[in-house]
């Protein structure tokens, strides 16, 4: 599909033209990660921040918790390029492909930003607990 700049990528040239030098040569289309990505889900949701809505004040009913999602699909054009390049690149080295994708709200106020930090903290955390719980070979 083209981009919002009506670009190509132009891969299947690339991979013509350059042969066994074309960056992607050898790897399948599809690749995984290696996170346990429902365990890392879990110890995030539990750990994540819970942050006001409400533009009225401290009321009971205004507090929830931060809205996070699974997804299999990092979307497309930059996101997905820099998400299999990730994984490409792991797998290249013949290293675990432990690589997430977090896409973010384009909100950009104080309040957002601080949400933001305190989310991706929160999800680079649990990406490690797990990692370490996987290590051990234990369940907690």
């Amino acid at each position: 599909m083209e981009d919002v700049d009506n670009e190509l990528l132009g891969d299947h040239a690339r991979k013509k033209i350059e042969g066994d030098e074309w960056i992607w040569h050898g790897l399948p289309e599809i690749l995984l990660s290696d996170a346990d990505v429902d365990d890392v889900w879990r110890r995030w949701r539990i750990a994540l921040p819970v942050r006001l809505f409400c533009q009225w004040g401290d009321c009971a009913n205004c507090w929830q918790s931060t809205d996070v999602r699974i997804s299999e699909d990092a979307g497309r054009y930059l996101c997905d390029f820099i998400y299999y390049s990730s994984m490409a690149h792991l797998t290249k080295k013949q290293e675990k492909r432990r690589v997430v994708f977090l896409h973010v709200p384009v909100d950009s106020n104080t309040d957002a930003i601080k949400t933001g930090t305190e989310v991706t903290l929160e999800l680079i955390r649990a990406l490690v607990q797990s990692g370490r719980v996987k290590k051990l070979g234990k369940k907690d």
